[in-house]
């Protein structure tokens, strides 16, 4: 059984989700997100901590059952929490594997969290560059 922490972080509300086996078991959702890092992070890594917990407490888990804590969208802004540089389009489920960011903070929790960069398009070669931080690893779940 392989148990991990997902988690999407949006600009306003993040999803934390406890996979099982491939399988999303339970979603907590939290009134938090990245534009809330513009002012203070402690908002958003206070609400992360409590929301983990909670979750692993609620099915009788701790943090050493869980693999990884694997984290996407705009959690890796500059007002997330970790700025990771896009991935130049065109990129499949190989560049955001190859480009994956492992880290431990244990200021949230003792898991390591793997964070998924997002995907840009070049502005030189498109005249309208456009650029995704969550969708990005919604779309690779569909393609599965």
């Amino acid at each position: 059984m392989a148990d991990y922490i997902a988690i999407d972080g949006g600009t306003t509300n993040t999803r934390i989700c406890l996979v099982r086996d491939r399988q999303v078991v339970d979603t907590l959702r939290l009134h938090v997100g990245a534009k809330n890092g513009i002012v203070d992070k402690s908002l958003l890594t206070e609400g992360l901590k409590q929301g983990i917990g909670e979750l692993l407490g609620k099915h009788a888990l701790q943090e050493k059952d869980m693999k990884r804590i694997l984290a996407s969208g705009m959690i890796t802004s500059e007002f997330g929490l970790v700025n990771l540089p896009h991935i130049p389009a065109p990129a499949g489920l190989t560049e955001l594997h190859e480009r994956m960011y492992e880290t431990v903070l244990t200021h949230i929790a003792s898991v390591p969290f793997v964070f998924i960069r997002g995907v840009k398009m070049d502005s030189t070669a498109w005249e309208d560059a456009d650029m995704m931080r969550g969708e990005e690893t919604e779309l690779m779940g569909l393609a599965d």
